[in-house]
């Protein structure tokens, strides 16, 4: 067995980049871990834990870490880190080239896209609100003092801000962050979950209807502490959206004295007002049914001696709910920290595949869209056939989604997989199909609910710029060369 670790000094990569980088690097022959991180203080102590040797790297370094069956095997995947590394401009829309050229862009941008590391992510946002522009905060490990500076600042300054921690959102039918691609309707849905998100609104989709906007709030939006800022900036969004008719609220299990606020709010609004808090009855697929005015499907008995081994944290939520199983929701933190997220890498899946027992009845959730990988049934479908026993799946996307959900269920089915409708139906063994009806309600024309065409400036994560039709790609650095004590002496002194 070789380790080797290797420093890039200097060199800043989004982790989208570095996850796809170490998914690249293990799959090579005779590799058997891989780690590519920005070496920061914890993520250095992380890899160290983990049994990589140190390494002399600093903050603003990207470090590579690998194991092998033998140094020909390391020194080879280490020749072929440069060409992997190489910067590609993928994605349709138009990006201004020079500074002449993004002039007119940044002076028209009103939405910053940022999934910077969580200690710069408050700075930029304060740096994009004081531009005037709407937020879409995708990075997490942002203090909760700062989220609720951040958005105290948004609400004065008349912004919406989206986040920290906000992995969806869907704005005049742009999908942003890990969303999926549904057609537009007069169903708009505020939210402090990601996948509850995608879950309904591909839901909606398919039962017919569309979704006006998906306004993401952040995870802890429905705390005490933040008191739904976020989330009753979205319903006054939604409230003076004329197309807008139906409103659907989701969430992991709020605060209930901010429920309680929020739903007077809502009532308020005139909108008809569907209400999913999870942690009760209702799942994710009756809002969806709600929502398009159709009856919640009736019970059937729940699957038993379930091993969950989810990728979305609310899917996995509602699962574990429904079956009292050990439902394990394996992109939290400590399954991710040194690894990719199994959304975009189904590595981690793979391996807890092969420890379920035959005898156990196997719960996956598939999940679809932006930002996804490209074909998570084929990835993991090896893996369910080696370890037999029953299966069952939901999967989350459409049609319309690069992966499509059509395909992905037959591949899943060809395997032996059950495939259920939703992920409600999936966690009760519920194989009835979902009534899809004619195209309803569809919505051509719409007022832009920011109050003009989407141009927007990403920061991060170089995948999230590519749903936009006008955006600004930049090649963010961590400021102070990745010190964030001096970052933050600098922002005092701005």
């Amino acid at each position: 067995m070789t380790l080797a670790s290797i420093v890039r000094r200097n060199e800043y990569r989004d982790s989208g980049t570095l996850m796809a980088l170490a998914a690249k690097l293990q799959a090579l022959p005779g590799i058997t871990r891989t780690a590519a991180i920005m070496a920061t203080p914890k993520n250095v102590e992380l890899l160290t834990r983990m049994g990589f040797p140190a390494a002399d790297a600093t903050s603003s370094d990207l470090l590579i870490t690998m194991e092998g069956d033998s140094k020909d095997a390391v020194d080879a995947a280490i020749a072929q880190i440069p060409s992997l590394l190489e910067r590609k401009n993928a994605g349709s829309g138009s990006s201004p080239r020079g500074p002449a050229e993004a002039r007119p862009y940044i002076e028209h941008a009103n939405l910053a896209v940022i999934s910077v590391p969580g200690p710069f992510a408050a700075r930029e946002a304060r740096k994009a609100m004081r531009a005037g522009r709407h937020v879409f905060l995708f990075s997490n490990d942002v203090s909760l003092e700062d989220e609720i500076a951040l958005k105290a600042e948004a609400r004065e300054r008349g912004l919406l801000l989206m986040g920290p921690d906000c992995g969806t959102a869907i704005i005049d039918g742009t999908p942003i962050g890990f969303a999926n691609r549904v057609r537009r309707g007069a169903i708009g849905i505020v939210g402090a979950s990601g996948t509850g998100i995608q879950e309904i609104s591909t839901l909606v989709h398919r039962l017919g209807r569309g979704v006006s906007h998906a306004i993401g709030t952040g995870s802890r939006d429905l705390s005490d502490a933040v008191g739904g800022s976020s989330t009753l900036q979205g319903i006054d969004l939604l409230a003076h959206d004329a197309a807008t008719e139906v409103m659907v609220l989701v969430s992991k299990p709020p605060s209930p004295s901010v429920a309680a606020r929020v739903r007077e709010h809502a009532a308020q609004t005139g909108k008809r007002i569907v209400e999913c808090f999870l942690g009760g009855e209702k799942t994710l697929e009756d809002a969806a049914l709600e929502a398009c005015g159709l009856d919640a499907p009736s019970r059937v008995a729940k699957l038993t001696n379930v091993v969950g081994l989810f990728s979305g944290g609310t899917l996995a939520s509602e699962a574990r709910r429904i079956t009292n199983g050990d439902v394990v929701d394996l992109g939290e933190d400590e399954y991710t920290r040194g690894r990719p997220h199994p959304m975009i890498d189904p590595t981690i899946r793979i391996e807890r595949i092969a420890q379920v027992p035959a005898d156990a009845t196997l719960l996956l959730d598939i999940v679809l869209g932006e930002g996804a990988h490209p074909d998570p049934a084929g990835a993991l479908i090896p893996a369910i056939v080696a370890r037999g026993g029953r299966t069952f799946a939901s999967v989350t996307g459409t049609d319309d989604d690069p992966q499509n959900r059509s395909a992905q269920v037959r591949k899943l089915r060809e395997a032996g997989v059950v495939v259920c409708r939703s992920n409600a139906a999936a966690a009760r063994g519920d194989e009835s199909e979902l009534l899809e009806p004619a195209i309803v309600a569809l919505l051509n024309e719409a007022a832009p609910i920011l109050g003009k065409p989407l141009v927007a400036i990403n920061l991060g994560l170089a995948s999230f710029a590519d749903t936009f039709a006008q955006v600004i790609r930049t090649d963010w650095r961590p400021p102070a060369g990745g010190d964030e004590e001096l970052a933050r002496i600098l922002d005092e002194l701005m």
